[in-house]
């Protein structure tokens, strides 16, 4: 199993030719080769447990939407009040240890991986007992990184660019979701993935 330290996504080029270099680079993959995924989970602890895993490809079409059963959490009332997933919801759902070859073969599979501020959710996969291969030989991309220094926000305390919610950057390329529904939140990462790269959102 691959160290969760081990998995961060690539840096994005500051050199403007580099950059467009990069760009080109990503546009030359088929969209359905590209895998985005979110997840939603009981909390943002070490020992908190992913209860909906959603992917789907770089056009949106999705790959695998499901609730989980989380095995060591009976209640999580903090995060039940942003996505709204109550125990009741997942009583009847499978174990991750179900889905988990699924999810290992999606990332091992795919051309490039990408997410909005994916370390989070890579953690609470490896959390949840899901094997993640080595995404070292590919790329991959935090929009939220990427999408950045597009919106233009300086933010003078970090000297760099202020990162946005993903609904911002949804609204920037005209893109209505519901937020914080992983399999809503991926359609709005593929969109905005897109209008990065310079592809119909």
């Amino acid at each position: 199993m691959v160290a969760v330290a081990s998995l961060k996504p690539q840096e994005i080029p500051t050199d403007q030719q580099e950059r467009e270099d990069y760009f080109r680079m990503l546009r030359a993959i088929p969209l359905d080769r590209v895998l985005v995924f979110d997840t939603e989970t009981t909390g943002t602890g070490s020992r908190d447990e992913v209860i909906q895993a959603s992917f789907c490809d770089g056009n949106g079409d999705i790959l695998l939407n499901e609730l989980v059963k989380p095995w060591n959490h009976y209640k999580w009332p903090d995060a039940q009040r942003v996505h709204g997933i109550s125990p009741m919801d997942v009583i009847h759902k499978p174990f991750m240890s179900e889905l988990a070859p699924t999810i290992t073969r999606l990332l091992d599979e795919c051309e490039a991986v990408v997410t909005y501020n994916g370390v989070f959710d890579i953690r609470a996969l490896l959390q949840s007992g899901v094997e993640i291969p080595d995404l070292a030989h590919k790329p991959w991309v935090d929009v939220m990184k990427l999408f950045a220094p597009i919106y233009g926000q300086w933010d003078s305390r970090y000297d760099d660019w202020k990162w946005q919610h993903l609904g911002v950057a949804a609204d920037y390329y005209g893109f209505k979701f519901h937020a914080h529904d992983a399999a809503e939140d991926i359609r709005a990462t593929a969109a905005v993935y897109r209008g990065v790269i310079g592809l119909p959102v």
